[in-house]
């Protein structure tokens, strides 16, 4: 017949080149008949052989078998000439050392046919089938210097929700675990509640259909590696959990702890008695996580102003994550500030002291005025030579009031956020020396609200707040400061971080002074403007979600109530407006 025959084994993974561009044959080759010839079990040394016949010619016929790994695949390919018709062959090739001990089975059989192929495939019924049993085809090899072993699985592999970008929506993973020999390939078996999924890929999804149902997903995972034995395992139960998204205040500011509101109680779709874990993930820029901070509490640094930040409460359960909650707004971080909230809607309120000794609450409005109502919050407090907010003093996370009597005692008024009190306590004696007590936000950058007191001889002292209502060893921090008339804090306003000073001098032009926030001094200027003719100011924080900047305040001796935005383009006043009128008779606006 003139025919070029050749038998070989091809090595495992090797790329099978296609032949020579030919016009298809008709009809395709399918196999007409096909028989093992060699011995079902064969040594080293010896020869497997197929018998094979074809209905048409063919150019290239490829067998691949696997080992007992089912991961080491041994080829034999014949290739040939032949004339026009009906095809017999026989393929041949060595056994050698590498073929490993036991069963070798074949796994499919692809023949070649001008530019066209035929395939047959082991366990596939939508393709054709071979004559013969695929079984009858397979040998076996003894060869017990090559005998497979066990792959122990170390760690077990596991199903989670992969941590994307963001952490806005759930994008699952499988964790494939560790082994004593690295897999080279595995296999897939899902289950949903014991019920085997129409599904064999190495990837999952859960409709959020599931989430909270307690419907559990497993996987009998198979991994295959040359040389070892296949180990099948079977993960532990994935749950998709539900619960309601954390949320965080409005107002952020520079230096200032935000908390992220998340009830852990709400979380549903777990087994009866699990107790799952939460951690947290801070974002800026509503995507970038914020390396380190995983805590439910984040403090945002000077260069983040301007910024959004947000939040992702991470839900873990048997070492994987069952659940990513996202904050559904992300505030933007404004500059460092007093806390000025008394009634807990998250903007600045105003206190004030009508001459029969009534505190009254304005309540700050979005649009940086006082039209969302006031209240009575105290009576008798007439006696008091001074009266000031530190902000949140004790800790708890709500607006204060520092008011001195006339012996010199300094008591603490606590609020409980929600525009009332939860009591009174003395936290000092003798401040009666004093022509001035300023709160000073955060003076010596230790997180806590510090006083600063000044002297009828100027001398000026800083009194550290511990964070628990009481006090840190007090130390001087300046002098002559006799020549202002009126000093306080705005809030940051050049944009380091740490709230500014400023101090009205006789002349009413105001001097800002930049504290260090290690409890010293880096500089100090003049700025624009003139306030000779204001009887009270003092900081009011931000007003609206989105602003950066803080307002101070000033009431005129004519009792016009004005709003002023600060910036840090020009260390300036950016805007100045008028918030009301007729405040000229009260006695203390703080």
């Amino acid at each position: 017949m003139g025919l070029t025959m050749s038998a070989a084994l091809v090595a495992p993974g090797a790329v099978l080149t296609g032949s020579p561009a030919m016009a298809a044959e008709q009809p395709a080759p399918q196999v007409t008949a096909m028989k093992r010839a060699s011995p079902e079990t064969v040594t080293p040394g010896s020869a497997v052989q197929i018998n094979f016949t074809l209905a048409q010619r063919a150019q290239r016929v490829v067998f691949v078998f696997k080992d007992g790994s089912l991961a080491t695949e041994n080829r034999l390919e014949w290739t040939g000439t032949p004339a026009a018709g009906p095809l017999t062959a026989t393929a041949s090739t060595p056994v050698t050392g590498a073929f490993s001990h036991g069963l070798h089975k074949l796994q499919s059989v692809v023949i070649y046919y001008g530019s066209d192929s035929l395939a047959y495939y082991r366990g596939s019924p939508n393709q054709p089938t071979l004559p013969v049993s695929w079984e009858s085809l397979d040998f076996t090899v003894n060869n017990p210097g090559s005998v497979l072993v066990p792959n122990s699985n170390l760690v077990p592999p596991r199903l989670g929700i992969r941590k994307e970008a963001g952490y806005s929506y759930a994008s699952f993973s499988v964790d494939h675990g560790t082994w004593s020999a690295p897999p080279s390939s595995y296999s897939y078996e899902w289950f949903r509640d014991g019920v085997r999924q129409n599904a064999d890929a190495g990837e999952f999804y859960v409709p959020d259909t599931y989430a909270g149902t307690g419907s559990g997903l497993t996987l009998k995972l198979t991994a295959m590696a040359p040389g070892r034995l296949p180990e099948t395992v079977e993960t532990a139960p994935f749950y998709l959990v539900d619960a309601t998204e954390p949320h965080l205040a409005p107002n952020v500011s520079v230096r200032t702890p935000t908390k992220a509101v998340f009830d852990a109680s709400t979380i549903k779709g777990l087994p009866a008695g699990a107790k799952p874990s939460v951690s947290y993930q801070w974002l800026v820029d509503k995507v970038k996580p914020i390396a380190g901070a995983t805590g439910d509490s984040y403090v945002p640094n000077p260069y983040e102003v301007g910024k959004q930040i947000g939040v992702a409460a991470v839900v873990s359960y048997g070492g994987s994550v069952v659940g990513i909650f996202r904050s559904p707004s992300d505030p933007t971080v404004r500059m460092h500030s007093l806390l000025r909230d008394f009634d807990g809607d998250s903007r600045p309120d105003v206190i004030t002291r009508k001459p029969n000794g009534t505190l009254t609450l304005f309540s700050g409005a979005p649009g940086g005025d006082f039209t969302s109502g006031s209240k009575d919050i105290g009576w008798g407090w007439a006696g008091f030579t001074s009266l000031s907010s530190p902000g949140d003093f004790d800790g708890d996370g709500f607006m204060d009031v520092l008011a001195r009597d006339t012996s010199g005692q300094l008591w603490l008024y606590r609020g409980n956020g929600r525009a009332g009190w939860l009591g009174s306590s003395v936290i000092g004696t003798g401040w009666d020396v004093f022509s001035e007590i300023i709160p000073a936000s955060d003076f010596n950058g230790d997180g806590t609200s510090d006083i600063l007191a000044r002297d009828a001889q100027g001398r000026l002292f800083l009194y550290p707040g511990n964070g628990r209502g009481g006090w840190l060893p007090a130390s001087q921090v300046g002098q002559g400061w006799n020549i202002f008339n009126k000093v306080f804090t705005p809030g940051d306003f050049s944009g380091d971080g740490v709230s500014d000073i400023l101090a009205r001098g006789t002349d009413g032009r105001l001097n800002a002074y930049y504290p260090d926030g290690k409890g010293g001094w880096t500089s100090s200027r003049v700025l624009d403007g003139n306030y000779a003719s204001n009887r009270y100011m003092g900081p009011l924080g931000g007003f609206n979600p989105g602003e950066i900047y803080n307002y101070f305040f000033s009431v005129t001796d004519q009792g016009v109530f004005r709003g002023e935005e600060m910036s840090t383009d020009s260390y300036s006043y950016r805007q100045s407006y008028q918030i009301g009128t007729g405040w000229g008779y009260l006695t203390a606006v703080l």
